[in-house]
């Protein structure tokens, strides 16, 4: 079976999708002599510059790996020439899907969907693109029923895909103590996020004017904020008009050997985020047992289970969040059964095992 794959990037920058793309391949790749697959993947962003990590997600002969440095004419004219001998070709974008409209009806087409860019109506080729699909794998519920009543597409053709952490996640890794990384003695709250102008629908700003009222009660919480961008200086300011800013860390960019000490650190993690299709930061707290605080929004609710994993607070609701955050930080026994449940969970539902078990039969099934 040859299978042909479309992807906007792979080895070159690290993301939620970005990581989900490495999953995807590997778990082929570990897939493909069992089912005896001949795989090509194509990347349009990739430049070359990180070959030495194919080694690491495409260990064995039967993949073939291709970039096109932005090249989008040549990409598209690639991916055709490759579909005409495929069994089953594999649309990593939205983007791509007008592309399906030139493929061969014979040839079996999936479509990978994420998020925000599928919760509206699709421009016509690329509605017709998915309209055609033989398969939609879908990354949540939600961006399932979003995708599906805004496009009028076939229910019937969706199924749920969640993501999963990077196999290699967490591995040689040498955890560092909060006086190591130079946090406070005290509760932490951690948000890891990117701080960008237009992404304030992550609502770490709701976080930080929750601070005043959590004080009132427990005065010794720190919210460590992991990320950086062209909204820092807002939310710093934010911080210091609310007169928190002494207890409001902002970490910067951490780099990934770094990052699972801050998570492991933590006493929860919080992100009541309005627009997230998945929210893998979710499944990293919980790979470290840690209790989450998310919004009822988006495909949230379908990582965090209400009252055994974390709560969930009201989408951008201050006194709910309050609330949530109230909850966990004044009871220790809470956080830990909670945190034991999201590991628990993570295990069984999001695992890179669980992730290619789930792939393994909607290709083959």
């Amino acid at each position: 079976m040859k299978i042909t794959i479309l992807l906007p990037d792979l080895l070159d920058s690290i993301g939620g999708i970005q990581t989900f793309n490495r999953c995807f391949v590997k778990a082929l790749d570990e897939l493909s002599e069992k089912h005896n697959l001949e795989i090509n993947i194509l990347v349009l962003t990739d430049t070359g510059k990180n070959q030495s990590l194919l080694s690491k997600y495409l260990a064995s002969k039967n993949i073939s790996y291709k970039y096109f440095n932005f090249n989008r004419i040549a990409f598209a004219w690639i991916a055709l020439m490759d579909s005409f001998d495929s069994d089953l070709v594999i649309f990593g974008h939205v983007n791509f899907s007008p592309l399906a409209i030139l493929v061969e009806k014979k040839i079996k087409k999936f479509l990978i969907v994420h998020g925000t860019d599928v919760w509206d109506r699709l421009p016509i080729f690329k509605r017709v693109g998915a309209s055609i699909m033989n398969k939609v794998l879908s990354v949540s519920k939600y961006t399932a029923n979003e995708m599906i009543k805004q496009n009028e597409l076939d229910e019937n053709k969706f199924f749920i895909f969640p993501n999963t952490l990077d196999p290699f996640y967490g591995e040689n890794i040498n955890l560092k103590t909060k006086k190591e990384l130079g946090l406070p003695e005290g509760k932490i709250m951690l948000s890891v996020s990117r701080l960008y102008r237009g992404e304030d629908h992550k609502k770490i700003d709701l976080v930080i004017e929750t601070m005043p009222e959590v004080f009132k009660t427990t005065p010794n919480v720190f919210y460590v904020i992991i990320g950086d961008g062209s909204d820092r200086k807002r939310l710093e300011d934010l911080a210091l008009n609310n007169n928190v800013s002494k207890n409001v860390i902002f970490a910067g960019r951490v780099n990934d050997d770094l990052l699972p000490s801050y998570y492991n650190a933590s006493d929860f993690f919080v992100l009541p985020s309005l627009q997230e299709g998945f929210g893998i930061v979710f499944l990293e707290a919980m790979f470290y047992s840690k209790p989450c605080i998310g919004a009822r929004a988006g495909g949230i609710p379908e990582v965090i289970t209400e009252n055994k994993t974390g709560f969930l607070s009201e989408p951008n609701d201050k006194e709910s969040l309050i609330k949530c955050i109230l909850k966990l930080i004044n009871n220790d026994d809470l956080r830990k059964g909670m945190g034991e449940a999201g590991e628990k969970r993570f295990k069984e539902n999001f695992s890179f095992q669980a992730f290619k078990n789930r792939l393994e039969r909607i290709i083959f099934e």
